[in-house]
């Protein structure tokens, strides 16, 4: 049986997880946005088990309620209808099981939910821990996540409250029938002999074990429909019409389908897409972003599509491949073109570099036209500094590689892709002038030069080359056409009127540099560790101490009583079959219910403290393990990908919660064997003689299957790390997928990788199954011998009473199941216990940033005071085994000074700014701020003194007000202030500030996202703030209102500026040049443009010279 369901229910859970991946493709936008990134991995990881392995227990449900026919049949023939009574006082107890497993459902379905947003928060954080860090968020995240935790925790504790007073009840009903059915019998005017009464009552314990194992499997059940009812609600949801590119069999679709008959004759062979009055929105309830949109895009043109922040160019993009909602008219792309896309955040999965590239499968892969396309996207350079070239891992999201690097490969997997069109949303916005104007030249206007581009940007010196520019201003297209046609229009010239033609510096180096020497060449994600033999004993202790020892002892205590309870009563059915003591039958009666109605309030308290302190224990290690995840040190993050740490907050987790079920099942087994085996040798001591032998082949046995269990419970885990990071990957990159159609790639790496974890699950059932076979043996050998020593003790009159043979036979009989069940539930917990394991080196062992506070640290309001920023020799290595990344540095930033760095990729610009937060210390020498050293200082006040504005702006699922004042230290007129002071007032005024920011912000755009994190900013307030590529993704107007807005507001700040735009740097007070982790040349602006040879001259010459003369002219005018 167990064979048969393994092989039906282990591939269901591919199965269920398999839908899951392929209807996120499927599933309408507006639909998948009501699931949040938690809720959709509780689906794929818990839910799809909870299924599968909880769905097993459909065997018990009938077969347990079958078994009690039979036996109430039985008790029937026996005691006629006195029988009857005893079955309606069951019945009447029986209510009770219904009416506690609707709040067991009702339970199990809340403490999914708030699991669902705890994973929610947990993910939030996992994907922005730099802005997490960098504003020193960690004690407002760990209190959102623990509060999600407290309430999930509540209702588990209700659940096992009503879990034991089902287990209670299950008891209590056998008891409550076979009395009713004797105090009938009696009355009526049977003959309630003790021998009859034994039979009775042996019969009626045949109900024992299906009643006690009846609540175990509806409690599963009901694990398994509630799970059932989250992933039906997410598959049944509405399916996305069909896409505007995606045509099936195009040729015949073209002639005869009607919807696309009746558009074909308003859009000819050279349109590619085509808008008529389309009003596009995000949602259908929100007013739409676009308006009355009436557009023509025609084949193998080039499109630049320009606008104010927030305008609605990003919409467009999504309209085309149908992620953002059409709520009235049409958007239509002609059916002999597909697409391919580059959005604004790059989606690359963690291979390496030429596999995300050549993503399409289905493409024979060309070494010439994949070595043009590394040139024409300025990738050479790139790849000769990663350590196994092109096929250098790049980790989870490309987390170790720059802004412009993620934008160029994106940018390179279009140009590979077959696709006639592609869309390019901000790609060029965070690449450098030079590169820029090369990768605009040769790649979009040069390798895609016949296929239909549309480019979202900001620079306007491309604007030139394009054939037509798409002007949109708050929601409206304003102007259409050549820019030689529409330069003269009052809405464009509005537009430009201030904007200069942008330069850039080089672009951020990689992240982490030590992906040049990384001994694992090519591997930038650490392995998963693998523990191999036992678990120690310091893990159970460690999980026993945070269980409560207290509570534990109570425990097992009950579970000693419990089991004497129910051994007394068997022994007091001999006694009374004997009638050893002569008592009345009455006594002899009060005195057996005693027994079995003390065990079942010891069942229902024993159940309760085990299932308290499991709980208590997971949540007391997830308490410890958000702690120390918080407190990790960013390269812990670069190096183990969000999935694999998610899988111990959402899998391993639940099984901890789960624990109660296999440890209660564990202690039960362990005490039923030992109570057995001891009333067996007391009543016939003969059986001694093949206790230690039996014992022996038991070890033998159970020792073998637990080594390999053990493993291959441990291969089940870690193979289940990369199913979760692909799927977290897939749900990053949901649009490109949609937009490119390449599902299938998609779904084969994740069907191989979501098989390969399933074999090992299947290959420890069947270990399972070799275990039965041979404790079955053991137990029948325990069987023979009981029943032939027993034989003997009749004929050697050993034993006088037939009653005492029989209780040794029948105890035998319950060691087959007693001995199986042992085994298997030691090592369901021992194997749990690996993820007990897994969950205490997080939450013990995994490294930690230095220390968070420190006694003497200065308040905020004491230190700095002015912001005066000194470095001395500083030298900083990503590990003790590299080169230093920064060399030597000797910088005194004045208090008050405007600093712009700049310089190459790879000089080390990012890696000073994280060095300022000490996300990486000094190995040499050191950085003060107002003359104090910043290593002697706790990291919570090094962090809140500095304010920093990140490329990649973050926003959380909450309030407006949330994002911008988590710890509510600001009035709303304070908020409204600094909206106002970035321009986002106007947008945010009529949502107010109470509304609800979508999970990553994804209801703003990226550059109103920018803004907002600014306006954050604003309220702070700082004597040191760092802009990291801040304003690479607003316009120019914005841009410029930033800077007027940073040089008001921090007029006093320190600020230093890492910027491509040379623009934004030209007025600073100084120019730090960084080339190979080492400064090269400070200075004003002015000083190093007089200096022709000076490499800031040089990098200014570059942008060409009418762009040059106007950054010497603005230089030379504010000096």
């Amino acid at each position: 049986y167990f064979f048969a369901t393994s092989k039906i229910w282990i591939p269901l859970i591919g199965a269920l997880q398999g839908s899951i991946l392929q209807k996120l493709n499927r599933i309408k936008s507006v639909e998948r946005r009501k699931f949040k990134s938690g809720e959709l991995n509780n689906l794929f990881a818990i839910d799809t088990r909870s299924v599968a392995m909880d769905g097993i227990d459909i065997h018990e449900a009938w077969l347990m309620p079958l078994t009690l026919i039979v036996g109430i049949v039985l008790v029937f023939v026996f005691f006629g209808y006195s029988s009857l009574v005893g079955v309606l006082a069951m019945i009447i107890c029986g209510p009770v099981l219904p009416f506690l497993g609707k709040y067991q459902t009702s339970f199990a379905g809340k403490a999914a939910q708030f699991r669902d947003e705890r994973i929610k928060h947990m993910s939030e954080i996992l994907n922005g821990i730099r802005i997490v860090k960098f504003y020193v968020f960690e004690d407002k995240m760990k209190e959102k996540v623990n509060q999600a935790r407290e309430k999930e925790y509540s209702l588990l504790r209700k659940y096992v409250t009503v879990m034991s007073g089902y287990c209670f009840t299950s008891s209590l009903m056998a008891i409550v029938g076979s009395g009713a059915t004797f105090v009938t019998f009696y009355y009526a005017g049977g003959d309630l002999t003790l021998p009859k009464m034994f039979t009775g009552l042996v019969l009626f314990g045949t109900f024992r074990l299906p009643l006690l194992h009846l609540p175990w499997a509806i409690s599963n059940l009901v694990f398994a429909y509630v799970s059932a009812k989250r992933i039906g609600r997410f598959l049944f949801s509405e399916d996305t019409e069909k896409l505007p590119h995606d045509h099936e069999n195009k040729a015949n679709l073209w002639e005869f389908d009607e919807e696309q008959t009746e558009f074909s004759s308003i859009m000819d062979n050279d349109t590619a897409i085509e808008c008529k009055d389309a009003s596009i929105g995000w949602s259908e309830e929100e007013a739409p972003t676009l308006t009355d949109l009436n557009l023509k895009i025609e084949r193998g043109k080039l499109y630049c599509v320009i606008g104010n922040t927030g305008s609605g160019k990003s919409t467009l993009i999504s309209s085309i491949y149908g992620e953002s909602v059409v709520k009235s008219g049409k958007v239509k792309v002609n059916p002999l073109c597909n697409i391919s896309l580059s959005d604004e955040t790059p989606w690359l999965i963690n291979a390496s570099v030429r596999e995300n590239i050549v993503f399409d499968k289905n493409l024979t892969f060309d070494r010439e036209r994949y070595n043009r396309i590394l040139d024409v996207c300025q990738l050479r350079d790139d790849l000769s500094r990663f350590p196994n070239y092109d096929k250098t891992e790049i980790g989870f999201s490309g987390i170790n590689l720059s802004g412009g690097q993620k934008h160029r490969i994106s940018l390179a997997r279009a140009c590979y892709s077959n696709s006639e069109i592609v869309l390019m949303d901000s790609t060029l916005n965070s690449i450098d002038a030079k590169l820029c104007r090369k990768i605009f030249n040769e790649c979009i206007c040069g390798f895609l030069k016949d296929r239909t581009r549309i480019l979202v940007t900001h620079s306007l010196q491309l604007l030139e080359m394009a054939d037509e520019v798409i002007v949109f201003e708050n929601g409206k297209l304003i102007a259409k056409g050549s820019l030689k046609e529409i330069k003269n229009s009052y809405d464009f010239s509005k537009l430009i009127s201030e904007e200069k033609e942008e330069s850039e510096t080089e672009e951020n180096e990689v992240t982490e540099k030590d992906m040049k020497q990384d001994e694992k060449k090519g591997q930038l994600v650490a392995a998963e560790d693998k523990s191999y033999g036992e678990v120690s004993w310091s893990v159970f202790m460690t999980y026993i101490r945070r269980c409560g020892i207290f509570l534990t002892v109570i425990s097992l205590l009950l579970n000693v009583m419990s089991m004497g309870a129910k051994t007394a009563s068997q022994v007091w059915i001999s006694v009374m079959n004997s009638d050893m003591l002569s008592l009345p039958l009455v006594a002899y009666v009060w005195v057996f219910f005693s027994f079995g109605l003390m065990d079942c309030f010891i069942i229902f308290f024993k159940e309760l403290s085990l299932g308290f302190a499991t709980l208590k224990g997971s949540n007391n290690l997830h308490r410890s393990m958000l702690n120390n995840i918080l407190r990790a040190p960013i390269q812990f993050f670069d190096q183990n990908p969000v999935g694999r740490i998610l899988n111990r907050f959402t899998q391993d987790l639940e099984t901890l919660d789960n624990m109660v079920m296999f440890a209660s099942d564990f202690i039960s087994n362990v005490l039923n064997i030992i109570f057995t085996l001891t009333l067996i040798s007391v009543i016939n001591p003969m059986f001694l003689i093949v206790v230690v032998p039996i014992g022996f082949a038991f070890y033998i046995i159970q020792e073998y299957y637990r080594t390999t269990s053990r493993e291959l419970r441990r291969l089940e885990s870690i193979s289940k790390s990369p199913v979760m990071s692909h799927f977290n990957s897939c749900l990053e990159g949901v649009n490109t997928v949609k937009a490119s159609l390449v599902h299938s790639n998609i779904y084969e790496d994740s069907f191989n990788k979501i098989d390969f974890a399933n074999k090992h699950t299947f290959n420890r059932f069947m270990v399972n199954r070799w275990l039965g076979v041979r404790i079955h043996l053991i137990s029948q050998s325990v069987l023979f011998f009981t029943a032939i020593f027993a034989i003997i003790a009749k004929h050697t009159q050993e034993i006088s009473s037939p009653a005492f043979l029989v209780l040794t036979i029948s105890n035998s009989l319950q060691l087959s199941d007693c001995f199986q069940s042992l085994v298997r539930s030691f090592v369901e917990v021992e194997s749990n216990m690996t993820c007990v394991e897994r969950i205490v080196y997080y939450a013990q062992s995994i490294p930690q940033e230095a220390a968070y506070d420190k006694e003497g640290d200065p308040t905020t309001r004491e230190w700095p005071t002015k912001g005066h920023i000194q470095l001395d020799q500083l030298s900083v290595r990503y590990r003790d085994d590299l080169d230093p990344v920064l060399k030597n540095l000797d910088l005194d930033i004045k208090a008050g000074t405007k600093v712009g760095v700049v310089g190459r990729t790879g000089s080390g610009k990012s890696t000073l700014l994280i060095s300022l937060f000490r996300f990486l210390e000094a190995n040499e020498g050191s950085i003060s701020i107002d003359g104090l050293d910043i290593s002697n200082i706790g990291l919570r006040t090094l962090r809140k003194a500095l304010l920093i504005i990140p490329q990649q702006p973050v926003l959380f699922s909450g309030s407006i007000r949330y994002n911008l004042d988590p710890f509510d230290e600001f009035e709303d007129y304070e908020i409204w202030n600094a909206l106002e002071r970035v321009h986002m007032k106007e947008k945010i005024q009529p949502l107010q500030l109470s509304f609800t920011v979508t999970e990553n912000g994804s209801n703003f755009s990226i550059g109103e996202r920018q803004l907002l994190s600014l306006s954050r900013c604003i309220l702070r307030k700082a004597n040191i703030i760092i802009f990291d590529e801040s304003t690479a993704f607003v316009d120019h107007n914005s841009d410029e209102l930033v800077q007027k807005v940073v040089r008001e507001e921090f007029k006093d700040s320190t600020i230093i500026t890492v910027a491509h735009r040379l623009d934004t740097i030209i007025d600073s007070d100084c120019i730090v040049f960084m080339k190979e982790g080492e400064i090269i040349e400070t200075g004003s602006p002015k000083e190093l443009l007089l200096d022709e040879r000076s490499n800031f001259s040089s990098l200014v010459r570059e942008t060409g010279k009418q762009y040059s003369d106007h950054l010497k002219n603005k230089a030379f005018k504010l000096a």
